[in-house]
């Protein structure tokens, strides 16, 4: 094992031991795992010596995932999305950050990955919604479409990324129409008049507390998230 990311997981393990995290080599081997606890509620078999993709394997959208990794050690830089759990009958669910982060040398040369968790307790439930009578009840302003392209304007997609999003889970949606909708339709039904504060609106009338199945695979993963996680993860464990 390179000499500095065992160094950086002794760091982890007496710092960091009560998050929920995994250090991941370049082979994708599992090095260490803080709290198996946490991570065994999506699978058992997140273990030290596994290789991760193994895990992933069964649990849905490891195509999408990879690439995800695929672009953090492209990049170096940190990857995230958000994956929610079930937890009634009434569509509540819960969710978690996950949060891909490069692991880099000296040289700023990539060395590993860490994988952290963060448990979203102490946000408030979010509703799952896909009927008609939902939108009646729930959101009666907005259609389904405008439902799904504010959601995903409000996690920080680019109108193209939406039209990317939306088009690959049926017909082609393109970059002009999702402007279109959001400039002509939703401006005018929120009351707002920039992207700014069509985000502000969503938060403050709780639209972001709704989320469309459409945008859900087998209670995983909702969207990947384009935060703006723009900082690496540097090694800082003493020379």
């Amino acid at each position: 094992m390179n000499k500095l990311l065992f160094e950086y997981i002794t760091f982890v393990n007496k710092f960091k031991s009560n998050h929920n995290i995994m250090i991941i080599d370049l082979d994708m081997i599992i090095l260490s795992v803080t709290n198996h606890n946490f991570f065994e509620r999506y699978y058992v078999g997140f273990k030290e010596g596994v290789n991760l993709f193994d895990c992933l394997k069964h649990l849905p959208l490891i195509d999408r995932k990879s690439k995800l990794y695929e672009s953090l050690i492209e990049s170096k830089k940190v990857q995230g999305y958000f994956i929610t759990q079930s937890i009634n009958e009434n569509n509540e669910h819960l969710i978690d950050r996950v949060y891909l982060s490069p692991i880099l040398d000296n040289d700023q040369e990539l060395i590993g990955i860490e994988l952290e968790c963060v448990a979203m307790e102490g946000l408030p439930l979010v509703n799952i919604i896909e009927s008609d009578q939902d939108y009646q009840l729930y959101l009666p302003l907005l259609t389904k479409r405008e439902h799904e392209i504010a959601m995903l304007k409000y996690v920080g997609k680019t109108d193209l990324e939406i039209s990317t999003i939306l088009s690959a889970s049926g017909s082609k949606v393109s970059e002009k129409t999702i402007s279109n909708i959001i400039r002509n339709q939703l401006y005018p039904k929120l009351g707002v008049y920039n992207k700014h504060d069509l985000i502000k609106k969503i938060y403050n009338i709780s639209v972001d507390k709704f989320i469309p199945r459409s945008l859900i695979a087998t209670n995983q993963l909702i969207v990947f998230s384009s935060l703006d996680f723009t900082t690496s993860k540097v090694n800082t464990t003493a020379d």
